[in-house]
């Protein structure tokens, strides 16, 4: 008697069971786990490249050479899993029995990847253009200090200069402007100071309000900012473009755009003593014997021969490696403010951010 058909029953039945157990994974969707597994993979490789490239764009601009700016415009990945199982044997009372069973399975991940150069009508608008003083007060009313968005972004409010530290335009700071921040900061953290919006004629016009206080010192200050300002005392003033106001009333702010702010922060980076002796770079600014006071650098970014081990963002150019430090919490909030920055410098409407889409059918 043959044993024929209870063996084929029996592998059958082993078959099925097992092409359900390799076949398993691959009828359920693919797609909830990629988005637990890449999304977060992607969201580090962004934000890592990103503090790569405006690094290097900012020891670029130190050098006096170009910079380069390069979006990841959109990122499209595709996924597909394949499996089989094939399973072979002979049965019978007149041969040996023999079994073959394989299995085969093909996985594959093509991620495609855009790049978009930032030239032409895009880069004046975002790199080229002054950051709007509606802008740069929304950034303080929602609880950014109010004298590192100043010493960042503004050049003059009401004619009084900001230091400047790139090379064709040195400067220090007016002897007022420190103080003057150091008491807007004094009224932004009493929680005294706040922006309205108001539509004239064709335009948005900013207002910024300063409530009153009962501390002696506040009002010390609100007097001392309308003075300083050449203002007179109210509770409100009209917010404008320019270096001076126009008439009574106006807080003019004089605002830099993203190339100025990359300049600036440019201009404090360390670079070796031998390149600066053999003229390939400038000397950082200097200002000594000038009046108003010397402003620290933004961010302080080290220069060494040897790759750093501890570094929030490191980037190798001409030999060297320029870096900023994990532990240099100023500097890490100044330049992570940049991202924020170049978000707000996008003044043709909403911030044209990456695309992440992934086919996982």
């Amino acid at each position: 008697m043959s044993g024929r058909l209870p063996c084929g029953s029996f592998l059958r039945a082993t078959a099925a069971l097992l092409a359900l157990a390799l076949l398993g994974p691959g009828c359920a969707s693919l797609g909830p786990k990629a988005i637990s597994r890449d999304r977060l993979d992607y969201h580090e490789a962004l934000s890592s490249s990103w503090k790569t490239q405006t690094l290097l764009n900012l020891v670029r601009l130190r050098y006096v050479d170009p910079p380069i700016f390069l979006e990841v415009a959109s990122i499209v990945n595709s996924y597909s899993l394949e499996s089989g199982v094939t399973l072979e044997g002979v049965f019978g009372s007149q041969v040996p029995n023999s079994t073959t069973l394989g299995a085969h399975g093909t996985y594959t991940d093509r991620p495609t990847i855009t790049y978009s150069p930032v030239a032409g009508e895009k880069f004046t608008r975002s790199v080229m253009t002054p950051i709007t003083p509606v802008a740069i007060l929304s950034l303080i009313q929602v609880g950014y200090p109010v004298d590192a968005v100043f010493r960042l972004c503004v050049k003059t409010v009401n004619g009084i200069s900001n230091q400047t530290g790139a090379f064709a335009l040195r400067q220090p700071a007016d002897p007022s402007f420190v103080p003057l921040l150091e008491a807007l900061r004094r009224i932004q953290v009493s929680g005294g100071v706040g922006l309205r919006l108001e539509k004239r004629t064709s335009e948005e016009t900013a207002i910024l309000l300063f409530r009153k206080s009962r501390s002696t010192a506040l009002e010390a200050d609100r007097r001392f900012v309308a003075q300083t300002l050449g203002l007179t005392e109210a509770d409100e003033y009209s917010l404008v473009f320019g270096a001076i106001p126009a008439r009574p009333g106006e807080i003019a702010i004089l605002s830099r755009s993203m190339l100025e702010i990359m300049s600036e922060i440019g201009s404090g980076i360390d670079v070796p003593e031998k390149e600066i002796e053999e003229k390939r770079v400038v000397p950082p600014p200097v200002f000594e014997g000038m009046p108003g006071p010397a402003l620290p650098p933004l961010v302080r970014v080290r220069c060494t021969a040897e790759r750093p081990e501890d570094a929030y963002a490191a980037v190798r150019y001409r030999g060297q490696w320029f870096w900023i430090e994990d532990r240099d919490i100023p500097s890490k909030r100044v330049f992570s403010f940049l991202m924020l920055l170049f978000s707000l410098a996008e003044t043709g409407g909403h911030p044209n951010l990456p695309v992440l889409t992934i086919p996982a059918g």
